[in-house]
């Protein structure tokens, strides 16, 4: 017997009946089968689950790669999903991952960037479950999960065993913690990366057996701690480690627009927003390489560089200065912020507490700052930063 579907088709604000059948769509080439896991790994152990997981529910049909102001985006439910480089690759990577995986749901962790990732399926009974394979990950670092641990390292959160530094979360002490509950929860035991570009697209977590197919070796243990080192606290001359530093690679700054919020971004952090300014963005760019500076340092809303650990010396031409006597510091509250004030009384920056204010007080004297530098046309949207006169 021959079936059809009566549809209601809107066309020009008119509704007509139309008659609908199946196509058939061609066939398409074998792909290979995706690394098929053990039934051990859906198993989850008996741990306390993580709280708060942040999941995203994943419609595997509504998944499209477009271009959406200067940028390839990937979108889910129609909306973005994941914004890449139009010139990587990543899109594509990232698209064929979630479709390998068979992913209904999608965690991430991390709050000022997102650090690690992982899919989850649904079984027969509706339960979440680890994926029945591993995708086709482009490198893959195994972990003991008997010793996982959150682990303090040079200022900074870190999540290892007793081999290796594996993830980096900043300052971000429960995201770590998130990262090893959801590892034990669900029997995560590797972290597989995917992507064309020089930084993964996709960092994620995998239960897998010892070979895992298409993967790379296996990333050694001291240089995988080096690169997640690339981000600790500060070490402040005579305070110990205050906030967090971040190793500035030039080739990786990018300026980003994105509708009407241009932004410096390294890799998946944010040094600046600039507005609509995007000249100011593109001068913050090259102020950073003339200075040579190599480590972007946050402490709450305070910000500056520093040159191989020391402060710089100079302000970058194309910065406007502003001079202040570092002894004369102190913090005031104005309604319901705290400002820091000059020996003048005019405000230097603000701070979300006194406490975090001081810390910042601080911070500028044990490094003998006292010029604050500012590079774009916006009072509220620019690139602040501190430097030492000679």
């Amino acid at each position: 017997m021959k079936h059809t579907i009566t549809m209601l088709v809107l066309t020009a604000g008119v509704a007509s009946a139309q008659q609908w059948q199946p196509v058939l769509k061609p066939q398409a080439p074998a792909q290979p089968t995706p690394q098929q896991l053990p039934a051990s790994v859906l198993i989850p152990q008996a741990v306390s689950p993580p709280k708060d997981e942040k999941l995203t529910v994943i419609d595997q049909r509504s998944l499209r790669i477009q271009y959406l102001a200067n940028r390839l985006v990937l979108t889910n439910n129609n909306t973005t999903f994941r914004s890449f480089d139009p010139l990587s690759g990543d899109a594509e990577a990232t698209k064929k991952l979630l479709n390998d995986l068979i992913a209904l749901r999608w965690g991430t962790i991390g709050i000022s960037r997102v650090v690690v990732e992982y899919g989850l399926t649904v079984d027969g009974r509706g339960e979440l479950i680890v994926p029945p394979n591993a995708g086709f990950p482009r490198s893959v670092t195994p972990f003991d999960l008997k010793s996982l641990r959150v682990e303090s390292i040079r200022g900074v959160w870190c999540m290892r065993d007793d081999s290796a530094v594996l993830l980096n979360f900043g300052l971000e002490k429960q995201e770590a913690e998130r990262a090893v509950a959801v590892c034990k929860k669900y029997g995560f035991n590797r972290i597989g990366t995917v992507g064309k570009g020089r930084v993964p697209a996709v960092t994620y977590f995998i239960a897998a057996t010892e070979a895992t197919i298409g993967a790379q070796p296996n990333t050694p243990a001291d240089l995988k701690r080096d690169i997640v080192l690339d981000r600790t606290g500060i070490d402040v001359p005579g305070l110990g480690y205050h906030g967090e530093k971040i190793a500035i690679e030039a080739r990786k700054l990018e300026v980003r627009r994105e509708r009407s919020d241009v932004s410096l971004r390294m890799g998946s952090d944010v040094l600046a927003r600039f507005g609509s300014d995007e000249w100011g963005a593109r001068d913050a760019v090259r102020a950073i390489q003339d200075g040579r500076f190599t480590e972007f340092c946050r402490v709450g809303s305070l910000t500056f560089f520093l040159v191989q650990g020391k402060p710089p010396v100079n302000v970058p031409f194309l910065a406007k200065s502003r001079r202040f006597d570092p002894g004369s510091l102190r913090m005031l509250q104005m309604n319901q912020s705290w400002v820091m004030l000059d020996a003048g009384g005019r405000p230097l920056m603000t701070a979300e507490s006194e406490k975090a204010g001081n810390e910042a007080i601080m911070v500028i004297k044990a490094f003998g700052f006292d010029t604050l530098a500012t590079i774009g046309s916006s009072p509220t949207n620019n690139l602040q930063f501190l430097a030492k006169s000679r």
